[in-house]
């Protein structure tokens, strides 16, 4: 099987090997993924971070060889913390816009080798997530993390399939939140909710923790983050900050009930 790396900024991950499929996810640079198969310029690939499997470009990819690509899955990966920031191509003299949750595999300071490709970055270091040591001093750390990582996201567009500030689905808010912060989590709002422990009141919850909400037919269609006992950060529209409680999401807007909570999950 073979291996790649993204080098682009942000790549579309279609659900079938045509241009006009929708996009279900997307591909942040410095991504690690298997390649599944090949169909004519396309490539149906499983995203290493959360095992997520879709359609790319060919030209999108930059195939490793095995040793390289198992380095850099066990490598201590930062990520980029700024909203934008660039990444210049020291080989060939190309600047690279990237975006928040963007790995930077290999990279020290603020230099990298990937094959033969040499990357400086623009601006700050990169972000390495905090060590979640077990105690509550450390989790509460941890906590204040994640809420302040979410907030940076408030204002972004929605858009479905998306993972950047630039875009972003319910589920790709929470999952490049917790990316960020060094915490995997699935891809999808359904997946998501069969993760951590489950927090059987909302009177129990914590900031950070993931409130899920399902449709009438039982589905869960939607997910945010709780930032203290009575908000909730999530992406609907655009990402934004609502008042929640045991019924649901209360949109001011419309004076009514946006979403109907189903169940709340502790992630760490």
């Amino acid at each position: 099987m073979d291996q790649g790396i993204c080098l682009q900024g942000a790549v579309p991950v279609r659900a079938t090997p045509l241009h006009r499929t929708e996009m279900v996810s997307q591909l942040l640079f410095g991504e690690l993924f298997q390649i599944l198969e090949a169909d004519g310029e396309w490539i149906r690939i499983r995203m290493e971070w959360d095992g997520y499997e879709g359609w790319i470009l060919a030209v999108q990819a930059h195939s490793l060889d095995q040793d390289t690509y198992l380095k850099l899955v066990n490598d201590d990966t930062p990520v980029v913390s700024e909203p934008v920031q660039f990444l210049k191509n020291e080989t060939s003299g190309w600047r690279i816009p990237l975006v928040a949750g963007s790995s930077l595999p290999g990279m020290t300071g603020n230099h990298m080798n990937i094959g033969n490709e040499v990357f400086s970055l623009e601006g700050v270091e990169p972000k390495r997530a905090p060590v979640f040591s077990g105690t509550a001093a450390s989790r509460e750390e941890i906590q204040k993390s994640l809420v302040t990582t979410a907030l940076s996201f408030e204002q972004a567009p929605y858009c479905w399939g998306g993972r950047s500030i630039l875009g972003i689905d319910c589920s790709g808010l929470t999952q490049i939140t917790f990316k960020m912060n060094g915490i995997r989590i699935k891809r999808d709002a359904s997946q998501q909710a069969f993760e951590g422990t489950i927090v059987p009141l909302i009177s129990e919850a914590e900031p950070a923790d993931l409130l899920f909400f399902d449709n009438d037919e039982g589905k869960i269609t939607h997910v945010g983050m709780l930032l203290d006992p009575a908000r909730i950060i999530h992406s609907s529209g655009r990402v934004r900050i609502d008042p929640v409680d045991h019924y649901g999401i209360f949109n001011r807007e419309t004076s009514r009930y946006s979403y109907k909570l189903r169940m709340i999950r502790r992630m760490f």
